[in-house]
């Protein structure tokens, strides 16, 4: 991870508070949702959206449960094999309580796999699984035609710290093409992303010159994080397209 500024600095997100709230949200548009319904940004329908999320509540509460120095497989093995549609939102709202609890439980020391260096477990845990459940909750939302409920402004900093700050910053995203991405929240710090020579390097706070920027992405903290997450959003977009879309090579889902 490489930045400079306040993205690795103290935490101000209740991670357990914003996960509840999330996966209640979630569970209410899964409720109301026509469940063939195609995520806008995904190629996945809602049934698919609420299932594979139910499954990483459950493979993250197990490695978390037991402490586990690597994952023994992936989220699709707690996946049931046939859930009706009329028990999706109660098999929901059965893992969020458990990830919830299992978190909420879990001990300050807690030692298990993580996927960001330098983030004690609990806390990634915690962090990981209210902006994986947020996401997911916007998607279910989206799918609806109804107005995507925004996130906090604290919440999307932290989520842009964890995405732009952490994630981006793999190597597996390095290209050739160089650029610079700046993405200006209005309510929050701003973030720089510099493409080429090597894994993207990352500034934020005072240190991000917007005006030398290729291209630029603008609008509450809550659109701006939806949209680096590659999910549509009401944010003003400038500059090189081509810089852009450099961007849409960071795929978590």
């Amino acid at each position: 991870m490489s930045t400079t500024g306040s993205g690795s600095g103290p935490d101000p997100v209740d991670h357990l508070a914003a996960l509840r709230t999330e996966g209640d949200l979630l569970v209410a548009a899964v409720r109301g949702a026509d469940l063939d319904a195609t995520v806008p940004g995904l190629t996945w329908d809602v049934r698919t959206v609420a299932v594979h999320t139910g499954s990483v509540h459950r493979w993250a509460t197990d490695l978390v449960r037991r402490r586990l120095p690597a994952p023994t497989g992936s989220s699709a093995a707690f996946t049931p094999a046939d859930l009706p549609d009329d028990d999706l939102a109660a098999w929901l709202t059965d893992g969020l309580d458990a990830l919830v609890t299992t978190l909420r439980d879990a001990p300050a020391d807690l030692a298990c796999f993580t996927f960001v260096d330098g983030i004690a477990p609990r806390t990634f845990w915690r962090r990981r699984q209210a902006h994986e459940t947020a996401v997911h909750r916007a998607d279910v939302e989206a799918a609806g035609g109804a107005d995507v409920t925004p996130v906090p402004a604290a919440f999307a900093q932290d989520g842009l710290a964890e995405l732009v700050g952490a994630f981006a910053t793999e190597a597996a995203y390095a290209v050739d093409r160089r650029g610079l991405l700046a993405l200006v929240p209005d309510d929050g710090p701003a973030w720089s992303v510099r493409f080429g020579d090597g894994p993207h390097r990352v500034t934020t706070g005072p240190a991000v010159d917007v005006n030398a920027a290729d291209a630029v992405v603008r609008g509450s903290g809550s659109a701006v994080y939806l949209w680096a997450w590659n999910r549509p959003s009401p944010v003003e977009v400038t500059g090189d397209d081509a810089v852009l879309a450099l961007w849409r090579r960071v795929r978590v889902t």
